[in-house]
């Protein structure tokens, strides 16, 4: 068996046993925490694959092209490092045109642009070869990544708008400026934050640490937020801890208007963060 290429099958497909082949199950995966843990999964499980064969198709009557959507995750996985940058062929007989014209026409979100950025090839199941397969060696580079990829995709914030988008870029933000490293942080798995997650590197420079107050007696803090168990929880504790009592540090959290309602001790608290 080739344990550097893989094939996305389901069913009675056989195209990994015809060609010796990885072949990777699918097991209708369909939203993008489920298809983000599947390919974080099988890439761990295979860690040799340096080429992966998708049909553009998968599941029954699949109008959304998922296997686009999960080309896409491949290349917006951070997690994944140089993985995401490995050639990808797309099963179809249809064209790359005929497949961007039907998401047009059926105000799909545009997962078929990723067909017309590098290291990208579409071809008919029955034009697959053995020698089609082996010419195609078209692994980008990380520049590549941002200079040629990232700019023609075109993809939309299908969640809730703002504030939650606000706080999980906050979260980050705030983990890199105190010197956290992001890996320790449980990222979002929707392609929107990914796609904006990729066009940057969060480049905050560390601050170098000042341990302020509060060192003779413990830290009693607070958070108030919807999202405090998104990553703002562990990042503060982590700044209390490292910079403000090494000793001693005590971190609350109120989620709900309700409970920041109800509450009536906030006077003993020695620093509140209402985010």
């Amino acid at each position: 068996m080739n344990n550097s290429i893989a094939i996305i099958a389901e069913g009675s497909q056989n195209l990994a046993d015809e060609f010796g082949f990885i072949r990777i199950e699918y097991f209708q995966e369909i939203t993008d925490q489920k298809i983000d843990e599947w390919v974080k999964h099988f890439f761990s499980k295979y860690p040799d694959i340096e080429k992966i064969i998708i049909p553009v198709r998968l599941g029954k009557d699949d109008s959304d092209y998922t296997g686009l959507r999960v080309g896409l995750h491949i290349r917006l996985t951070k997690e994944l490092g140089k993985k995401r940058l490995i050639p990808i062929m797309f099963l179809s007989e249809q064209t790359r045109n005929e497949i961007i014209g039907n998401q047009i026409f059926n105000i799909n979100e545009k997962t078929s642009v990723l067909l017309f950025t590098p290291g990208v090839k579409i071809i008919g199941s029955f034009d697959l070869n053995k020698e089609t397969i082996d010419g195609f060696n078209n692994h980008i580079t990380e520049e590549e990544l941002k200079s040629q990829v990232l700019p023609k995709l075109l993809i939309t914030n299908q969640r809730e708008q703002g504030h939650q988008l606000a706080n999980e870029w906050g979260v980050f933000r705030l983990a890199k400026f105190a010197g956290i490293e992001l890996t320790s942080i449980k990222l979002p798995t929707d392609l929107y934050f990914k796609y904006q997650f990729s066009k940057t590197d969060l480049n905050v420079q560390p601050h170098g640490y000042t341990k302020i107050g509060l060192q003779s007696k413990g830290c009693d803090a607070m958070l108030i937020d919807d999202n405090a168990n998104e990553g703002w929880k562990e990042v503060l504790e982590h700044i209390l801890k490292s910079n403000i009592n090494l000793h001693s540090s005590k971190l609350d959290i109120l989620t709900t208007y309700e409970e920041a309602y109800a509450y009536q001790d906030y006077e003993s608290k020695d620093i509140i963060f209402w985010i």
